[in-house]
């Protein structure tokens, strides 16, 4: 866990406690001895705690700390099994795929990445449709793409359909 992220946890954990207690943040910072402006700072996640304002942050609640362990990334596997308990077909049918390829007939492609493992049975997270295709098809593929994908700027009913156009090449 990065320091943001652990500082970000110890402010949420010292908001949810007190708002558990209904104390405001003065009342708070009155019983623990620091002023409310050190509490916001706490809560927000702006400032990290000492180990002993932490501690007499929660005293003044009636709670201790509890420190853990777990391994580096769970949420990630958390992430993973969700994916994993999900039909690959609804998962599919999410992203649009069938839609995506039944217009791309005339281009000659290669679904790759996620996108590919996805197909394959693999439970990773798939935000975007990972195509490849030929550099001489890459023109065709970007006209393709201005006339399906409008941009708002170019229709007021762009819609949904732009929500899986993302268009990146590499040299």
């Amino acid at each position: 866990m990065s320091p943001t992220r652990l500082v970000t946890a110890l402010g949420n954990t010292v908001r949810q406690q007190r708002h558990l207690r209904e104390l405001t943040q003065c009342e708070l910072a009155e019983a623990a001895g620091i002023s409310q402006a050190a509490v916001a700072r706490i809560e927000s996640g702006s400032r990290a705690p000492s180990l002993a304002v932490l501690e007499t942050l929660l005293a003044a609640m009636d709670v201790q700390l509890v420190v853990g362990v777990e391994p580096l990334d769970a949420h990630l596997d958390a992430r993973i099994d969700e994916l994993a308990a999900r039909p690959i077909a609804e998962r599919i049918d999410e992203l649009g795929l069938d839609r995506l390829l039944d217009r791309l007939t005339d281009i000659p492609q290669v679904l790759t990445g996620c996108t590919a493992a996805l197909l394959q049975g693999a439970p990773v997270p798939v935000d975007a449709l990972e195509i490849a295709l030929r550099w001489q098809d890459s023109k065709q593929f970007t006209r393709w793409l201005e006339t399906s994908c409008p941009t708002p700027s170019r229709s007021a009913t762009a819609g949904a359909a732009t929500g899986w156009c993302r268009w990146s090449s590499w040299n």
